[in-house]
């Protein structure tokens, strides 16, 4: 038989956003489950760069992603939530005021659910090059950068990219920053940092450029890259001893085409002021969301954390006398 059990609210997905969502909702005293497919908390933040700078947190100039996630993990664990991780839900319907939100062979009841899946599940885009996966030095998760003290190439032109290479040219000898475009889709402050060091020569930026091949690999090692311009075609040959390229993710997120919510591509769209979606009951936060003008910032997902859980507090739960969070006056 299918065992069911009560939670006040489920959150699905554990990264920043997610995490920050268990909190808000403890602040105003309602349960959580938090489940969450994959072997760890963290989301992105530990699967993919654990030991890079985040730098749109406010009240930390700079920190690693896995210390944001343990402080975070530390914040919300004081309201003793339900953690299921390795967790896969099959399906969630809705049942009157409820929603049955199924896994495995068991069942959690509940009366809303917070989206906080980023991209669902997910997995980095590789260049389209020969045999790309069987070489050594060829990197999209980096745990620790002081490792990496020879020449790199950064393949990329978001945040990701950009931060690598702040971060990459503390401990490397030369980092190569490439980009299929001149414009680069990185915050305006991180690039004013890259630019003062290019300045001093440790890194380089090379655009309109795109990966052309590979040369000169031997025992699956990466020794020289092939460059070509965009538009003249010239080619460069760069020497290198570690490649990360930075082209995003590709996303499995087909949970969020089952639950009947409106979307926007593969995001949800929700209200900004409440983060509600166009189902009643659900919520949608973090990268997982769309509105107009919406930018994929940390900050910008806790601020839907909160503004969902103080919804849910006031209008899903509105028969309970509602609590403010003991931080308001």
């Amino acid at each position: 038989m299918e065992k069911i059990t009560e939670s006040d609210v489920v959150v699905i997905g554990s990264g920043p956003s997610g995490l920050f969502s268990v909190f808000m909702l403890g602040q105003v005293g309602l349960k959580c489950t938090l489940i969450d497919s994959r072997s760890q908390i963290g989301g992105q933040c530990t699967a993919l760069y654990p030991d890079k700078y985040i730098y749109d947190v406010a009240g930390f100039q700079e920190i690693y992603a896995q210390e944001l996630i343990d402080r975070l993990y530390n914040q919300m664990i004081q309201y003793s939530p339900n953690i299921l991780l390795e967790t896969k839900i099959s399906n969630i319907e809705k049942d009157g005021d409820h929603f049955m939100v199924r896994y495995n062979e068991s069942c959690i009841r509940t009366r809303a659910i917070i989206i906080a899946s980023g991209a669902g599940s997910f997995a980095p885009k590789k260049p389209d090059l020969p045999n790309i996966d069987l070489y050594n030095n060829v990197f999209y998760k980096l745990e620790n950068p002081a490792q990496f003290t020879g020449n790199i190439a950064v393949v990329g032109g978001g945040d990701s990219a950009v931060d690598w290479c702040l971060s990459l040219a503390n401990h490397a000898n030369k980092v190569f920053l490439i980009h299929r475009r001149n414009k680069f889709r990185a915050m305006d402050g991180s690039l004013d940092k890259l630019h003062e060091i290019c300045k001093t020569g440790k890194c380089e930026i090379l655009t309109p450029y795109t990966l052309d091949s590979l040369n000169e690999c031997d025992q699956y090692i990466i020794r020289n890259l092939n460059i070509a311009h965009k538009d003249t075609k010239e080619k460069k040959v760069i020497d290198i001893d570690t490649l990360i390229p930075c082209y995003g993710l590709q996303s499995n997120n087909d949970l969020l085409y089952n639950i009947g919510v409106d979307l926007y591509g593969s995001k949800v769209k929700i209200d900004p002021a409440t983060a509600k979606t166009s189902c009643e009951g659900i919520y949608a936060v973090g990268d997982s969301s769309y509105y107009t003008n919406r930018h994929n910032l940390i900050v910008c997902g806790f601020s839907e954390a909160a503004l969902a859980s103080l919804h849910i507090r006031k209008n899903v739960f509105s028969e309970s006398p509602y609590v403010k969070p003991p931080y308001t006056v």
